[in-house]
């Protein structure tokens, strides 16, 4: 079994716009991401959120078991929080971990990049484009214990992936697609997947 934790951030201020729930593109991306990885096969599947775990939760659409709430936004707090839930929740072999702000992953790339750390005994394996490195990152359950230890703050997520590339335990996928480095939360880029999005769905 394969687990997945989308990193959704938190609540904006009262005026300020929640990425989670914008319109991608017409469904909240949190929403978006979910079905990507539900796509793909995951389960069990949470998503952590910082401020505004019920808010986000109910703009989503989505059942609001599927969140759990972290103490901050801070990406290292989400993973914790978020791979906590998952292990007191069920057994599994790895854990998929998606950004919300991360263009929703092809099923074809999760897939690969399980197979990598499930059969091909790797403790992690993230997907790269013409030697850049993006998302999802795929991690085996022995690191995700460790990532979701309390007083394991360190470099966290991008830490960890560095020393165990160091040691040989994680591999760079190489994908077809560049998709996997598209940062959403950048205007332009938001604009253009958003208007492919749309193209899609025509």
């Amino acid at each position: 079994m394969i687990a997945a934790l989308i990193l959704a951030g938190g609540a904006a201020g009262r005026r300020g716009e929640t990425l989670a729930l914008r319109p991608f593109p017409e469904v909240p991306l949190v929403a978006v991401q979910w079905l990507a990885l539900r796509t793909a096969g995951l389960d069990p599947l949470r998503i952590a959120v910082g401020r505004g775990v019920a808010e986000i939760a109910r703009g989503s659409g989505l059942a609001r078991e599927n969140f759990v709430g972290a103490p901050s936004s801070s990406p290292g707090a989400l993973l914790r929080r978020g791979l906590g839930a998952l292990l007191e929740a069920d057994e599994w072999d790895a854990v998929v971990v998606q950004p919300v702000e991360a263009l929703p992953p092809h099923p074809a790339v999760v897939v690969a990049l399980v197979e990598r750390v499930v059969a091909g005994g790797l403790l992690a394996a993230v997907p790269a484009h013409r030697g850049r490195v993006g998302y999802p990152v795929v991690l085996a359950r022995d690191v995700a214990v460790e990532l979701a230890r309390p007083g394991s703050r360190g470099a966290g997520l991008a830490g960890a992936l560095r020393r165990l590339e160091e040691a040989g335990a994680s591999e760079r996928v190489e994908v077809y697609t560049g998709d996997v480095l598209r940062d959403l939360a950048e205007p332009a880029t938001w604009r253009r997947a958003v208007r492919e999005a749309r193209k899609g769905a025509d």
